[in-house]
C-alpha cells in the first residue's frame, strides 16, 4: 500500500497513519473511541500532573503524590516472589534524605536507572523509619531538570495504552495535521474574546506549560461547540425559510401513542424506545452547548447586553 502524503493527511485519517499504530494499537484505542486523527487529538486529558513543583523527600506529604528529584545510590535489584510476581528495588536520595524505589513486574528497569543519575519521580511519598519509600512512581530523566515540562497530561486509558503512548501518539499526530489544520471559530472571533488558533489550542490542551494555557484552550473550544451549534441553527431557520420541515431525530411519542388505539408490536416499541434515547442524547449535547455559550458571554467581559444576547 502506498504511503500517505501529507497532503493526504487529515483529521478523518485512521489512526494506522501513524507510526508504531498496527492492527492491535489501533484495535486498544478503539476501545477509548479513538479510531482516527480527530478522534485522537480529541481526546482531552482529564487531569493535569503538576510535577514542576519538585520538592525534598522531608517536605513531601505521605498522602498526595508529588515531583521529587532523586540521584541513583544504590544498583537496581530484583527478586521473584510467590505467584511469580517480581520486585525491583534500589535506592535514591536528594539532600534530605534517601527513598526506596520499588517497582512490581518491571523488571526492565533494572537496565534503566544507573548509579548517579537524576531522576524526577511522582508519586506518594512514604516515611519509613529513617528512610523514605516510592512504589511504582511514573519517572523521568533528569539531565536537565528545567527542561522537563511542568505540567503532564492524564488520560482516560485502556489495556495497551500507557499514558507515556498516548501522549506520544497524540504529539506524532498534531506534527502530522500541522498548525494550519481547518478553524471552525471565526478570525474575528478569535480576535475579540480573544482566542488562540486551533493548532495552538490543539497543543496547549494536551501540552501546556502552564494552567493559564489550559484556561485559554478551554476557552477555544467553548467558543468552537457554540459556533457548531450557531450554525445548526441558522441551517434549521434555512431549511424552515424554505418550507424544508425540520428532521425529528427522537421523542416522547406517548401522548400520540396513546391515543392509537391499537397496542405496539415489541419491535414497533423497541424502534421508538431507541429513537427516545437519541433524543435524550441530544438534549444533553444542546445543555452542554448553552453551558458553553453562558460561559463565552460571562467571559465577554464588559460587551453591553444587546450584543451578548444576540
Amino acid at each position: 500500500m502506498p504511503e500517505r502524503t501529507a497532503k493526504q493527511i487529515s483529521a478523518s485519517s485512521p489512526v494506522t497513519a501513524l507510526s508504531g499504530v498496527g492492527k492491535v494499537r489501533a484495535a486498544a484505542l478503539s476501545r477509548i473511541g479513538v479510531e482516527t486523527l480527530g478522534d485522537l487529538i480529541n481526546h482531552f486529558p482529564r487531569a493535569y500532573q503538576n510535577r514542576g513543583n519538585v520538592r525534598t523527600l522531608s517536605a513531601c506529604d505521605p498522602e498526595i503524590s508529588c515531583a521529587v528529584l532523586l540521584t541513583v545510590a544504590t544498583v537496581p535489584r530484583s527478586a521473584t516472589l510467590k505467584g511469580r510476581m517480581t520486585l525491583t528495588k534500589f535506592r535514591a536520595a536528594d539532600e534530605s534524605g534517601s527513598a526506596v524505589i520499588t517497582f512490581f513486574n518491571s523488571r526492565f528497569t533494572e537496565k534503566t536507572f544507573r548509579v548517579g543519575e537524576t531522576w524526577r519521580f511522582w508519586g506518594k511519598v512514604r516515611k519509613t523509619g529513617r528512610s523514605y519509600e516510592i512504589s511504582s512512581p511514573a519517572y523521568e530523566r533528569a539531565d536537565d531538570p528545567a527542561a522537563l515540562p511542568a505540567l503532564i497530561s492524564v488520560y482516560s486509558l485502556t489495556a495497551g495504552i500507557s499514558g507515556a503512548v498516548l501522549s506520544s501518539l497524540v504529539s506524532d499526530a498534531l506534527l502530522m495535521l500541522g498548525e494550519g489544520m481547518p478553524d471552525p471559530v471565526p478570525a474575528e472571533l478569535r480576535e475579540r474574546l480573544p482566542l488562540p488558533a486551533a493548532g495552538a489550542a490543539y497543543r496547549m490542551i494536551h501540552f501546556p506549560s502552564d494552567m493559564g494555557e489550559v484556561t485559554a484552550a478551554r476557552k477555544y473550544f467553548s467558543a468552537s461547540e457554540t459556533v457548531a451549534f450557531t450554525s445548526a441553527l441558522a441551517s434549521a431557520r434555512m431549511r424552515r425559510k424554505k418550507g424544508v420541515p425540520p428532521r425529528m431525530r427522537g421523542a416522547d411519542l406517548s401522548p400520540l401513542t396513546s391515543r392509537l388505539g391499537f397496542t405496539l408490536t415489541a419491535a414497533q416499541k423497541k424502534a421508538l424506545y431507541t429513537k427516545y434515547r437519541a433524543a435524550q442524547r441530544d438534549m444533553r449535547e444542546a445543555v452542554a452547548v448553552k453551558t458553553n455559550i453562558d460561559h463565552l458571554i460571562g467571559a465577554t467581559g464588559g460587551r453591553d447586553h444587546k450584543e451578548q444576547e444576540r
